[in-house]
């Protein structure tokens, strides 16, 4: 099957075109599974996947919101995005939460006209784009060393805040991904005490790695391993990132999913291949 990164955007607002694995082309469907973890120390590939993601929303036409504690790396998103500094930031998660409250009661007017369910938007004839939030370097929003920037009241309000948008955001076409250098949800979120309702509404899991032998490593450790990602490893070809769908094990290991690519070498390389076989 060809695949060309240049199809990002293509499937519409709700299905998030990620990379390209042995299996196929790997797809992201905020429907089901609205939020989703990124890890990865630096230079992994983290903030590749994380911009293979912002360009979907910016071409399918979805409102971003970034926060970051240095805005200066999303200048890129200028223009067609809100880009929030971490003083800006508890600001930024509550205008978040004030419109899924708006949208909340716009569509409770349609259940009560017997359109209801998670799809109910489908049925509006202009609905509302996904409003995608994207949080780099989560810990020092919501971890340990945050509480040296804001102090824990201010923590507690965001982590709050957070735990709020993953409950409820599905449901309004609200879609948050929360960025992180710890390989582990507790290295992430630390002795928060909020944490676990967040983790508790992550079932998407993205950890990035370039080195074969950490991600060899890390599916060797799984319960249930791809056969076609033992393949791929023990064939020598380059991955880059490691995903999962199901709940990770919380110390770091990949239980299932697979190998994919988020460059455009890396893809024409995975489709020569396949090609030439």
């Amino acid at each position: 099957m060809k695949y060309e990164l240049a199809d990002i955007g293509s499937l519409g607002p709700d299905r998030v075109l990620l990379g390209a694995g042995q299996g196929g082309p790997t797809i992201w469907d905020r429907r089901h599974k609205a939020h989703c973890l990124v890890s990865g120390e630096n230079g992994s590939g983290k903030g590749g996947t994380m911009r293979t993601m912002q360009c979907h929303d910016v071409t399918a036409g979805n409102t971003i919101v970034v926060l970051a504690p240095d805005p200066g790396e999303y200048g890129w998103l200028r223009d067609v995005a809100t880009v929030a500094t971490e003083d800006d930031a508890p600001e930024a998660l509550a205008a978040v939460v004030d419109e899924m409250d708006r949208r909340r009661d716009q569509l409770a007017t349609f259940e009560h006209n017997g359109i209801t369910g998670a799809d109910s938007w489908q049925a509006l004839p202009d609905p509302p784009p996904w409003l995608a939030v994207y949080i780099d370097e989560t810990p020092a929003l919501l971890g340990d060393e945050a509480a040296i920037t804001y102090g824990l009241k201010t923590v507690n309000e965001m982590t709050r805040l957070v735990a709020s948008i993953v409950k409820r955001g599905r449901k309004v076409r609200v879609s948050l991904v929360l960025a992180t250098q710890y390989p582990t949800l507790e290295g992430t979120f630390g002795r928060n005490p909020l944490g676990g309702s967040i983790r508790a509404n992550l079932p998407a899991r993205i950890h990035c790695d370039r080195d074969p032998e950490s991600l060899h490593a890390a599916f060797r450790a799984g319960q249930r391993i791809p056969g076609d990602v033992l393949a791929h490893l023990d064939a020598g070809i380059p991955g880059r990132v490691a995903y999962s769908f199901l709940n990770p094990d919380d110390r770091g290991r990949v239980i299932a999913g697979q190998i994919m690519w988020v460059t455009p070498t890396d893809a024409h390389a995975l489709t020569h291949r396949k090609a030439t076989r």
